[in-house]
């Protein structure tokens, strides 16, 4: 798999997992926003233009918002292991205007989404490199596949989401879930095939099930199907909003939380609901999410491969003619009857867990094993090992070869 690919993939899981896209169409209470053409890509910063004493004024201005303070957690039992990771998002809204801040999660770099009201797509900007691009409309078909898969339903043949009555069921559960919001509230639960989804709902917050409804919404382009209205309905019957959602896939071997931990009111700066016209257009968020992802990728493992020692090139001698395992642990490539390599491992277990087309479970501690070990490929970029046990592997290989039968 591609570093490019992996980055894709890695965001289509996080936004799956985080149920946060770009909203697209009307709302209820929402009318259609006028399409705004998007700008042109440019080359380098465009400066803004001098602001008069009024619109200095505006920029000045502060607005008073709803804040919600989330994080989201990823848990995979990987044998005796568990392997755990959590990532925090903040979101500002002002009526249709909404800010959304995420910390990294896996390979996919911390990420700014606008939307500013009256376009009808968000924006997504890379504060580092000043540069902004329109988000990429969904396929809708696609949409409605993901939007399907999280809450464990089925796509009918024509593409539509089959829609149980009810939706939800509620659960009797005996204490609330920690780390959430404060509030009385009831458990509500939906077990699919692969999948079982569990809501704590509590009413009476800034936000509520037509805002949860929303999320979806968001997810799927209009025009909006009887069956895409139909779900949206059964989520805006629910009596609040959900400040958990946990979702259990693979037999409990994969649990992801998604829990509310903070709504509150604050003032911010207008300026921070729009995109800054000083920064560069990139064509499309895809791109740029790439581009992110792909630099701090690199610097993060410059820095992270000093820090270990693994900043230089192995050198190999008599008595060390293999490099030393790579700390991110290992996995084993998935079969697809091209090339020999029977392990890898990466320089750190990000790296292991999306970078490569390799099975499940994934091994964030123990390396490979070296016996009756024919070579080993360290790949051009050194992110990773690919440790051969059958013949073909210096055929194979790319990067730079390590001869096992040297060190016999």
């Amino acid at each position: 798999m591609s570093r490019r690919h992996s980055v894709l993939v890695g965001w289509s899981i996080f936004w799956a997992a985080c149920g946060s896209v770009e909203p697209r169409g009307a709302t209820p209470g929402h009318p259609e926003p006028t399409p705004v053409a998007t700008p042109a890509p440019v080359t380098a910063p465009v400066a803004a233009p001098a602001a008069p004493p009024a619109e200095s004024a505006v920029a000045a201005a502060l607005v008073e918002v709803v804040r919600v303070d989330r994080t989201i957690t990823l848990t995979q039992k990987l044998g005796a292991q568990v392997e755990q990771s959590v990532s925090r998002m903040v979101t500002w809204q002002d009526g249709s205007r909404r800010r959304e801040e995420s910390e990294p999660t896996g390979i996919i770099p911390a990420m700014t989404l606008i939307w500013t009201g009256n376009e009808p797509h968000a924006w997504v900007l890379d504060d580092t490199a000043r540069l902004a691009a329109p988000m990429d409309a969904p396929d809708g078909a696609a949409a409605r596949v993901m939007v399907a898969g999280d809450l464990g339903l089925e796509v009918a043949a024509d593409g539509a989401i089959v829609l149980p009555s009810p939706l939800f069921t509620e659960d009797q559960r005996a204490t609330p879930p920690a780390g959430v919001i404060a509030g009385a509230g009831k458990s509500f639960v939906r077990r699919g095939a692969n999948l079982v989804v569990r809501l704590w709902v509590v009413p009476g917050l800034e936000i509520g099930a037509r805002d949860y409804a929303n999320a979806l919404r968001r997810r799927l382009p209009p025009p909006y199907s009887k069956a895409d209205e139909a779900l949206f309905a059964a989520l805006e019957a629910l009596p609040g909003y959900p400040v958990e959602v946990e979702s259990t896939l693979a037999g409990g071997k994969v649990v992801v939380k998604n829990a509310v931990v903070a709504v509150t009111k604050e003032k911010i700066p207008v300026k921070k609901l729009a995109v800054p016209g000083d920064y560069a257009r990139a064509e499309g968020s895809q791109e740029l999410i790439i581009k992110t992802a792909l630099a701090s990728w690199d610097r993060e493992r410059e820095e992270g491969r000093a820090r270990l020692g693994l900043d230089r090139p192995f050198e190999p001698t008599q008595d060390r003619p293999l490099p030393p395992p790579l700390p991110g642990g290992s996995c084993t490539p998935e079969r697809t009857g091209k090339g020999t390599a029977g392990c890898r491992e990466a320089w750190d277990g990000r790296e292991t867990n999306f970078a490569g087309f390799c099975e499940m479970p994934f091994d964030f501690a123990a390396p490979c094993p070296r016996e009756k070990l024919l070579g080993i490929c360290e790949s051009p970029d050194r992110a990773e090992l690919l440790y051969h046990y059958r013949p073909g592997g210096e055929k194979s290989c790319t990067g730079r070869w390590y001869d096992a039968r040297k060190s016999e």
